[in-house]
């Protein structure tokens, strides 16, 4: 849910990222999401539901639901936080 930033290099200031929805996607939303990739691509993994995403996203602390540090090339757009 918190995003996954790789660094950034000169060369490749767009890095490949996965940016951060906690904020942006509903439990349901995620868990149809998380659900898809589980099942997609030969995966053979079970479904996802809106109270499974609930349950994870109420464990997690306000620092894990940010991604520090995503900003950290010039010119990178700041992304809400919560």
């Amino acid at each position: 849910m918190a995003g996954i930033p790789w660094q950034v290099q000169k060369k490749a200031v767009t890095a490949f990222t996965m940016p951060e929805f906690v904020w942006r996607l509903s439990d349901e939303e995620v868990a149809e999401v998380v659900t898809f990739i589980r099942a997609g691509w030969g995966n053979q993994g079970s479904q996802v539901t809106a109270k499974d995403v609930a349950g994870v996203r109420s464990s997690m602390t306000s620092a894990q639901l940010t991604v520090p540090g995503m900003d950290v090339h010039e010119g990178a757009i700041r992304s809400f936080k919560p």
